[in-house]
């Protein structure tokens, strides 16, 4: 909600739909990943930006420089994780 006040309905659906795509490129190859421990860190933070955007419905947790840099590195483990996946299936 604080994201909506702030950034008017344009930003708001920039934001959502950010992480529509976030989420749809993370399921689509989630099934795809091999090892067992990479699945276990995926699941671990999809649930950890889950939980953040859930609170953000009540509480707007991006005000805070910590909070964005702790967020901003999970996504950035998720898309590190299966890149890294992808690189070893080629080879």
């Amino acid at each position: 909600m604080g994201l909506l006040c702030e950034q008017g309905i344009v930003g708001f659906s920039i934001f959502l739909w950010m992480f529509i795509k976030i989420f749809r490129k993370f399921f689509v190859k989630y099934h795809k990943i091999e090892n067992e421990k990479f699945e276990y860190i995926c699941i671990s933070i999809i649930s950890s930006i889950t939980g953040f955007l859930t609170n953000g419905m009540t509480d707007f947790v991006f005000t805070f420089q910590e909070n964005t840099f702790l967020f901003w590195f999970f996504i950035g483990i998720i898309y590190s994780i299966l890149t890294i996946e992808n690189f070893q299936k080629r080879t």
